[in-house]
């Protein structure tokens, strides 16, 4: 059963509970008449959202790329979200594959994978147990894009019933970012 969680700033979050399972769509529309988006949407996309969250996210890897790659290892660490109520520091590590639908359609799909060995995260944080996400891009023209991101985390947490949106939020409040960014870059 699909769900609105919230629908303010331009971003609908809605969720969707499949027996034990909650996953989530983030959908929002970038417009910006100053910039052309053709040159925001790829692998660096990812890396943004790393720059402009750095009050949540404390730590971004990813595996060198350029214009004709296809696929990219990265990971995220989160800082410490919901310390007070016990939750332990988390990070993912995933596969991306950018898909090429046509030239005004890409969908980047995330896999999660195990954490690198060369790479070290901090002392006492934990990788969520299972993550996966999609994100698919439609540009209508070089200034107008619909972004939908479909993603579901399990941080494997004990958490109380009124934060099973938790995940939900963290996540569009990170996107939020990247479409103020997006709207007003020029």
């Amino acid at each position: 059963m699909e769900k609105v969680v919230c629908d303010s700033h331009d971003i609908d979050l809605t969720s969707i509970k499949e027996g034990e399972t909650t996953s989530f769509k983030l959908q929002f529309e970038v417009k910006n008449p100053s910039y052309n988006l053709y040159n925001a949407v790829g692998f660096k996309l990812f890396q943004l959202l790393g720059e402009l969250n750095k009050d949540t996210i404390s730590e971004t890897y990813m595996d060198s790329y350029n214009d004709t790659s296809t696929n990219v290892k990265t990971g995220i660490c989160f800082k410490q979200i919901g310390k007070d109520f016990g939750i332990t520091q988390k990070y993912i590590f995933s596969k991306i594959e950018k898909m090429t639908i046509d030239d005004k359609h890409l969908k980047f799909v995330l896999n999660q994978i195990d954490k690198p060995h060369n790479i070290i995260v901090p002392k006492n944080s934990e990788s969520v147990i299972r993550s996966n996400s999609m994100l698919d891009v439609k540009i209508h023209n070089k200034h107008s894009a619909t972004f939908v991101y479909c993603f579901s985390i399990d941080f494997d947490e004990d958490l109380p019933i009124y934060l099973d949106n938790m995940p939900g939020m963290l996540m569009k409040k990170i996107f939020y970012r990247l479409k103020i960014f997006l709207d007003t870059i020029t």
